[in-house]
């Protein structure tokens, strides 16, 4: 996939997770990490309580070519690897514009299989995809056409619509769970010193208003568990569900 099908038109992050109970992929972070994103990681930080409730493990690393951070997190009985875009304008909301990042991060995903453990009972695909509007007037008419309404939203805020529907492929039962919300997001100025280049400590210097539309793919538990063959199968399943569900623009368009 190329450009986008839909009019949700920018990737703001992609999220693969493995829910297991071994801990296989703490063992070596650094040659994990390198093995499935091609970096080095820039820093790794390795938390254990009382500083947290639960032994967390991140390791994390930018891409300076394409402006991508990778993020691999282990908690117990869970693996997460995330891809997001950075900006080096603070005034700028970062996202990805070609969609061929979902391909390419499933084939990280997949070299990923071979250190999360033999166990993985559940897996899932999340994407995070905005569409961005001119102003907070313009949600009340984007919610219309989402929900396939003639109620007039006009006015409207705090929307926010989710669901979840079951496709079977294969022997696999998968959840599509599908959430839209009307956003506004802002950017501050943050300074030591109040008033550094004339503009104050904390003041806002961007807004963007946007309706996010956010996609969690994940199998519904079985009983069975998948060593990385196995794990990798799962894989494609959910990257075909999210690439069907990308061009949904609306809850009309899911069969």
């Amino acid at each position: 996939m190329g450009d986008s099908l839909s009019a949700f038109n920018e990737i703001h992050a992609l999220q693969f997770a493995w829910f297991t109970p071994e801990d296989k992929a703490t063992k070596d972070i650094e040659t994990t990490f390198r093995s499935v994103t091609g970096l080095d990681p820039d820093q790794v930080q390795r938390q254990r309580p009382p500083a947290t409730p639960v032994p967390i493990l991140v390791a994390s690393a930018t891409q300076s070519t394409t402006g991508t951070q990778f993020r691999i997190q282990v908690v117990p009985g869970r693996v997460d690897l995330f891809i997001e875009p950075l900006s080096n304008d603070p005034l700028q909301f970062p996202y990805f514009s070609d969609f061929g990042i979902i391909p390419e991060s499933l084939a990280k995903a997949k070299s990923f299989c071979q250190f999360t453990g033999s166990s993985t009972v559940r897996q899932s695909f999340i994407v995070r995809l905005a569409k961005r509007l001119p102003d907070a007037s313009a949600f009340g008419p984007e919610f219309r056409k989402i929900l396939g309404v003639d109620y007039d939203l006009g006015g409207a805020s705090d929307l926010v619509f989710q669901f979840n529907k079951i496709v079977r492929l294969g022997q696999y039962d998968i959840n599509r769970v599908l959430r839209w919300a009307a956003e506004i997001a802002q950017v501050q100025q943050v300074s030591f010193a109040a008033g550094s280049q004339g503009i104050p400590a904390g003041a806002v210097v961007g807004t963007a208003h946007m309706v996010s539309y956010v996609m969690d793919i994940n199998t519904v538990p079985n009983g069975k568990s998948f060593d990385a063959g196995g794990q990798i199968s799962v894989l494609e399943k959910l990257g075909s569900v999210v690439q069907r569900c990308v061009a949904f623009e609306s809850v009309g368009d899911v069969k």
